[in-house]
């Protein structure tokens, strides 16, 4: 189920590249795939929303409206959307599309699709970083697309960052965000969330420039075979700064932790591509951290992004580098 929404005979999706499996849509090509102007007409996004007060009955029999409940209109249209408190504020489409006007300004992306799901409640866009060589080894492509996605029924948070999946419909959209590759910041409806996604996407690009500073590190992890299970399993240790007993032994639960991610290397996200080299090793940390440690996924990819796990993302990879050399 692709749920695109279809307005005024238009299906709302616009696309680069390849057509999409629902072959719905307006095809972008050239220069207009570096004007978020051009992909809002074509995705059939040039309309806003705004709230409007709900009323109830009082006493008297009158209405009057109510302090913590408001609807969520289209403009175009009057489409009712959804309901929402008194601090919610939306992200428009226009403004959506407009945050990576930066980002393609400077030549490290183009814009990929956007679209409009479930009859104008729910809005995606996204652009694709542009990279001639994306394997680290054969069948290994990193292909990286920056996703925003917003909605207008009060039922999700903005979410925006990186993902491997090319969302061109509803279903992709949900894989985005619960892949295991992908990062995305949950971002709440408030007042402050534009300068808070100004300040995500400012950390987007300083992270996609040390990646692909970083290429050549990964291709050389990927080509170094970890030769004893024992320097997988002390890697561990040195990455999540596991502190010994006088016995030279670990607590159960530091025991288990060190296990499960020593697993990974050989069975997580992609181990099939490079199992067994200090690549794998590597992703293993990563995606122990996108997706098992802290309270919960909000938790995880904001100390991804901006604390702790960052600072052991980075040491993750130092240490890979030495071991391996």
């Amino acid at each position: 189920m692709h749920d695109i929404e279809n307005r005024n005979n238009v299906a709302s999706f616009a696309f680069a590249g390849a057509t999409p499996w629902h072959s719905l849509g307006q095809k972008v090509e050239g220069d207009d795939t570096k004007n978020y102007i051009s992909f809002l007409k074509a995705a059939n996004m040039e309309w806003g929303v705004y709230k409007s007060p709900l009323y109830r009955k009082d006493e008297n029999n009158q209405f009057i409206p109510t302090q913590d409940s408001f609807s969520v209109i289209r403009d175009v249209d009057n489409a009712y959307l959804g309901t929402v408190g008194p601090q919610w504020e939306p992200i428009q489409p226009s403004e959506a599309l407009k945050w990576f006007q930066p980002v393609v300004d400077s030549g490290l992306a183009t814009f990929e699709t956007a679209g409009v799901l479930k009859n104008g409640r729910v809005i995606f866009a996204m652009c694709k970083i542009n990279s001639e060589n994306n394997e680290v080894t054969k069948g290994d492509a990193i292909n990286r697309y920056i996703l925003l996605s917003t909605s207008f029924d009060g039922t999700q948070s903005t979410r925006a960052g990186f993902t491997n999946i090319r969302v061109v419909c509803a279903n992709t959209l949900a894989q985005a965000k619960e892949s295991a590759e992908s990062k995305l910041l949950r971002i709440r409806h408030h007042r402050r969330q534009t300068e808070v996604l100004d300040k995500v996407r400012e950390i987007m690009v300083l992270a996609n420039n040390e990646f692909q500073a970083t290429m050549e590190q990964y291709r050389f992890l990927a080509k170094s075979k970890i030769v004893n299970h024992k320097d997988l399993v002390q890697y561990v240790i040195k990455v999540l700064d596991i502190e010994l007993d006088e016995n030279n032994e670990m607590p159960t639960r530091s025991k288990n932790r060190v296990k499960e991610v020593s697993d990974l290397a050989y069975i997580g996200v992609g181990s099939d591509l490079a199992a067994g080299t200090w690549w794998s090793a590597y992703n293993a940390v990563t995606e122990f951290l996108s997706h098992k440690a802290g309270r919960n996924p909000d938790n995880r990819y904001t100390s991804l992004w901006f604390g702790q796990n960052a600072n052991l993302n980075k040491r993750a990879l130092d240490l890979a580098t030495q071991v391996a050399g």
